[in-house]
């Protein structure tokens, strides 16, 4: 999420204009309308699909467990990634073809 966010930033400081007619100093004029804003973020949320990472794109980086969808599956569940096989396993060590994965989310704490 952190570097949707910094990506995000970024888009939107290129959309920026300055006006640089006072040469002390640079003022932003904010020359964005919400549909442009809708557009950027919608651009964004494709380019990295909701947090989902193809596994033809990478795999993880070490074991761990992880949100899945599997191929053919409508759905998505938990499983684990062996970083040695480079296979994805249940609790039952079945395997499984999984075509896209994200870290699990953080836990729920109370009061956020």
């Amino acid at each position: 999420m952190k570097e949707f966010i910094e990506k995000l930033i970024s888009r939107l400081e290129e959309e920026i204009v300055y006006d640089t007619f006072d040469h002390y100093k640079e003022e932003p004029l904010i020359n964005m309308n919400f549909e442009k804003l809708e557009d950027i973020i919608n651009q964004l949320a494709e380019e990295y699909n909701n947090g989902w990472i193809p596994c033809s794109e990478r795999l993880p980086e070490y074991t761990d467990e992880y949100l899945v969808t599997i191929d053919g599956a409508n759905s998505t569940t938990t499983l684990s990634y062996d970083e040695v096989l480079c296979e994805w396993f249940d609790d039952e060590c079945n395997v499984y073809p999984v075509i896209a994965w994200q870290p699990l989310p953080a836990p729920y704490k109370e009061g956020d």
